[in-house]
């Protein structure tokens, strides 16, 4: 599923064709998911379940 899943604030694919073809850094890896704000779904529907709701 590799370049099929967007990233997450708790994922995001590392593979080098999403990175210049080249490693990426730690840094990198944490700048990008610090940037994008989206939350994955299992974690928000969670949430939503806990709060006594569906989302």
């Amino acid at each position: 599923m590799r370049a099929i899943v967007p990233d997450t604030s708790q994922s995001c694919d590392v593979g080098v064709d999403r990175c210049g073809y080249r490693p990426a850094s730690l840094e990198e890896i944490r700048e990008r998911m610090a940037a994008t704000p989206a939350v994955p779904e299992e974690i928000r529907l969670g949430r939503a379940m806990e709060a006594g709701g569906e989302e």
